[in-house]
C-alpha cells in the first residue's frame, strides 16, 4: 500500500433486516527507509597502479552486498558494514596493460544500484634481463633469460661493440631499409607468467655485446604495457674463434623481411628489428 494514513469502515449484517452500527478506524503505512546511495571513493576514474589487485572502497547501505565486475568477469563481493562503509579487494588480478571500466553493484532487498569507475589501468611489470647480468663476462654458449608478464610479446636485439669502420651486422630480423640486421636463430620460450628464455643456435664469438629486450601487449595501452631493458656483457671463450675475426655467427639469407614469428614481437631499436621463434612452455 501507499505510505500514509488509511481509514476503514466495517458493518455486520444479520439476515435481511438486521445490521450493526458502522465501526470506523484508521491505520498508517510508514514509508520504507531510503536505501543509502552507493558511492566509490577509491580508485577514481583514469587512475593507474602497479598493483593488479587494488582495493576498492566506498559507502552504501548498511547490510547491502557490493560486487566488483569487469566486463563479464566477477572479482569478488563484500558487505557494507553498519557504518555504511565497504572495502573490496579483487579475488584475482585485474586486466594488466589495458584500459578498462570497473563496475561496482550494490544489492539490498529489492534495490540495486551500480557505479562505474572508468578508464582504469594496471601497469604491466617491466621486462627484465636476468641473464647474462649487466657487466658480466660469459662464455660464448650463453643463454638469455628474463621476466615480463603474462601475455607479453618479447623482442630481442643483439649488437656487438665495434669501431664504426669495423661494425658487424646486428642479430635480429631485418626490417625494410635496415641492411645490417640479420636473423638470429635459436629457441625462444615464454611461460604463462612471462618468464622467458632464449637459447641461440650458435655460440657467440669473443667481444663486447649489448642485448636489448622489449615487452609489448597486443591490443594493450603502450603507456601501461610497453617496456625495455638493456644489458651489456663480454664474451670470453678462452681459445677464441678459429679464424679470429670476431664476427657474429653466420645467420643466413640477407633478404629476410619484417614479420612476427610464433607470437614473439619484433623489436625496433635504432631502426633495427629482432624476432625469435617462440613456443609455449609446458611448465608454469
Amino acid at each position: 500500500m501507499e505510505p500514509g494514513e488509511h481509514t476503514y469502515q466495517v458493518r455486520a449484517f444479520y439476515g435481511a433486516h438486521s445490521q450493526s452500527e458502522v465501526a470506523e478506524g484508521s491505520w498508517t503505512v510508514n514509508e520504507a527507509p531510503a536505501v543509502e546511495e552507493l558511492t566509490v571513493e577509491s580508485p577514481t576514474d583514469g587512475q593507474t597502479t602497479g598493483n593488479a589487485r587494488p582495493e576498492f572502497t566506498g559507502t552504501g547501505q548498511p547490510g547491502a552486498t557490493v560486487a566488483l565486475t569487469v566486463g563479464d568477469a566477477e572479482y569478488g563481493t563484500a558487505e557494507v558494514d553498519e557504518d555504511g562503509a565497504w572495502a573490496l579487494a579483487p579475488s584475482s588480478d585485474l586486466p594488466v596493460g589495458v584500459r578498462f571500466d570497473a563496475v561496482v553493484t550494490q544489492t539490498f532487498e529489492n534495490d540495486t544500484q551500480k557505479a562505474t569507475v572508468a578508464d582504469l589501468g594496471i601497469n604491466a611489470p617491466e621486462v627484465t634481463i636476468t641473464a647474462p647480468e649487466d657487466g658480466s663476462t660469459v662464455a660464448g654458449d650463453v643463454n638469455f633469460e628474463g621476466t615480463s608478464f603474462g601475455g607479453a610479446t618479447i623482442g630481442l636485439l643483439l649488437e656487438q661493440t665495434a669501431d664504426a669502420a669495423d661494425a658487424q651486422p646486428r642479430l635480429g630480423l631485418r626490417a625494410e631499409g635496415d641492411d645490417d640486421v640479420e636473423e638470429w636463430a635459436g629457441e625462444f620460450d615464454i611461460d604463462d607468467a612471462g618468464n622467458w628464455t632464449f637459447d641461440p643456435a650458435e655460440d657467440l664469438p669473443e667481444g663486447e655485446y649489448t642485448i636489448t629486450a622489449t615487452a609489448t601487449l597486443e591490443g594493450g595501452d603502450p603507456e601501461l604495457s610497453d617496456s625495455e631493458a638493456v644489458a651489456t656483457f663480454t664474451v670470453a671463450n678462452g681459445s677464441g674463434d678459429d679464424d679470429g675475426d670476431g664476427d657474429l655467427p653466420d645467420t643466413g639469407s640477407s633478404n629476410t623481411t619484417w614479420m612476427i614469428i610464433g607470437g614473439v614481437a619484433l623489436l625496433l631499436a635504432g631502426g633495427a628489428a629482432v624476432a625469435v621463434r617462440a613456443r609455449r612452455s609446458t611448465t608454469a
